[in-house]
């Protein structure tokens, strides 16, 4: 365990336990609990939501049916907003840390069944990996968890959310060789944008029109809207895609799916830039144009007008070029970066950490972070949701 984190979050259970106050944390202390607090919250639907089902199997044990419980509410934690004063510690940390615990704890019991071990001992890697880091801990977007992933009921997809901030998550989707994609379906109160990257060969779908793409996109759907994938590779592969919606809270936002099967071979082929796509792109011509500008200028590439709604907000993508020397950023609101090419050094809260391109980070609302390139230029895609 970190230690920063141990004493933190020993100073959060001190509270909770009988202090009630929370007194004796500086602004150090706070940016780390925010920090860890987003960590866990990246969690809501993958090791929390993910081992609650793996347990269903097991309900009759008494020990299994008390973790339950404390995984439910572990998901509940999404629906409360990560404070920027000392309550990021106390109690949102402290809950997050004694109710892990209780997981764990429930699941080591004497009558556990050998396969609910193996979920908790799943578990506890994702809770120590967390607890081990110095608050930053970025996620890879070509990967599929052994345990913290979650198959959308009628999408025929698997999704591993990846950063999980304030009414915004970027995620990938794993589609299956042996899959026709990503069945048609629609939201009601969010927005998302699907990026095909390397490797992806199939028809994206919106709203009975579709786009044949051999390269990487970007397509920004709006709410309302029927949307899929037809997969054409013949291989496996990671389609990664950003969720937003100031409508809903916490883990909602992947609950919101009506799946709307329907034959999409006779979908018109028509133009990633036409207007029926809702202004798409080919990402590699949109970011040549960010390659050769200069360094830490912010390129929109989806503007968040192409889905925004009064009751959803919108979803903006952009990108920045990095050199050597440091891109500072700070945001008024919760953001994601993604790597995109390079390797980049973050440095966030006093700490520096290394990042490559497939990895994901938050970076919280007023909090301080800069960037540069560790070795050839950088290139990084930022997600944000609009509401002004």
């Amino acid at each position: 365990m970190n230690e920063r984190y141990r004493e933190i979050s020993d100073r959060a259970l001190a509270s909770i336990n009988g202090q009630r106050g929370v007194f004796g944390l500086g602004s150090a202390d706070i940016t780390l609990a925010r920090l860890y607090a987003y960590a866990y919250r990246s969690q809501t639907v993958g090791a929390f939501h993910a081992a609650r089902t793996a347990l269903e199997p097991f309900v009759e044990t008494s020990g299994v049916l008390h973790a339950q419980r404390r995984l439910r509410d572990l998901q509940g934690l999404a629906m409360l907003t990560i404070p920027g004063g000392p309550r990021a510690a106390i109690p949102t940390l402290a809950w997050y840390h004694a109710w892990s615990d209780e997981v764990t704890n429930a699941l080591s019991r004497s009558n556990i069944p050998p396969k609910a071990a193996a979920v908790r001992d799943r578990f506890k890697d994702v809770i120590d990996t967390i607890r081990g880091s110095n608050g930053l801990v970025p996620r890879r977007d070509d990967e599929l968890p052994e345990q913290a992933s979650y198959k959308v009921p009628g999408i025929e997809v698997v999704i591993v959310p990846l950063v999980y901030g304030d009414h915004i998550s970027w995620n990938t989707a794993y589609v299956t060789a042996g899959s026709d994609g990503a069945t048609t379906h629609r939201h009601a109160c969010q927005v998302e944008i699907h990026l095909g990257y390397g490797g992806v060969h199939g028809r994206t779908l919106l709203d009975g029109h579709a786009t044949t793409v051999r390269e990487p996109y970007a397509m920004p759907i709006p709410p309302m809207r029927d949307h899929g994938f037809d997969n054409l590779s013949g291989h496996s592969h990671f389609v990664p895609f950003v969720f937003g919606s100031k409508a809903l809270d916490g883990w909602g936002v992947f609950f919101d799916v009506e799946p709307r099967p329907s034959p999409t071979s006779d979908w018109p082929e028509t133009p990633i830039d036409d207007a029926a796509m809702n202004g798409s792109l080919l990402l590699e011509p949109a970011l040549t144009a960010v390659r050769t500008s200069a360094v830490g200028a912010r390129h929109v590439l989806i503007d968040a007008n192409r889905t925004k709604r009064p009751e959803t907000g919108g979803l903006e993508l952009a990108a920045y070029r990095l050199g050597h020397s440091e891109t500072h950023l700070e945001y008024d609101d919760f953001r994601i970066l993604s790597v995109h090419e390079g390797r980049v050094q973050l440095t966030l809260a006093g700490f520096d950490t290394d990042l490559r391109p497939g990895d994901h980070i938050g970076i919280p609302a007023g909090m301080p972070a800069a960037l540069r390139a560790r070795e050839y230029d950088g290139l990084v895609m930022e997600a944000s949701l609009r509401t002004d």
